[in-house]
């Protein structure tokens, strides 16, 4: 009898571990994946090609955007000037974001176009890398392989 529950036991364990183990792998394809595995497999292709300029994984493209996006929400000026890689190559100045809130130095409008946005898993352009808000916006991998801003087509008026 004894042996009998030792066992019932042992089967109500595993039923417990398969599902656990089938919420887990479920739970990871639906929270981790942004990008296909084309998008994947053209990433690589990227990579091989432009890997003097850069590699990259899809995924870890569509999360810099998604990092970009998350710091305009926050209205973080501080964070955003951080992601740059000096001086835009195109844009405001560094100066221009002086002693400026977030508001100040975006008009509404253009802070919705960045922010309704979707990242991309792939290249925009070969040369200047990834774009949200429809080429607003440029970001691409530096040579210290970090995801830095590169250019913000914005108009400041003076």
């Amino acid at each position: 009898m004894l042996h009998n529950r030792i066992g019932e036991q042992s089967k109500q364990m595993k039923k417990l571990f398969l599902i656990l183990v089938l919420c887990l792998v479920w739970n990871s394809k639906v929270y981790s994946n942004n990008c296909t595995y084309k998008d994947e497999k053209y990433a690589k292709e990227d990579s091989e090609l432009y890997g003097d300029k850069r590699t990259y994984r899809a995924e870890e493209a569509y999360n810099a955007g998604q990092t970009i996006i998350n710091v305009f929400q926050a209205k973080d000026l501080n964070k955003l000037i951080s992601m740059f890689d000096g001086e835009l190559k195109k844009g405001p100045p560094l100066s221009y974001f002086k002693n400026k809130t977030f508001d100040e130095a975006f008009n509404t409008s253009f802070q919705k176009l960045i922010i309704s946005s979707k990242p991309r898993c792939g290249l925009s352009d070969s040369n200047k890398g990834f774009d949200l808000g429809n080429t607003l916006l440029w970001y691409d991998k530096s040579k210290s392989n970090k995801w830095v801003i590169r250019e913000i087509n914005y108009i400041v008026t003076k």
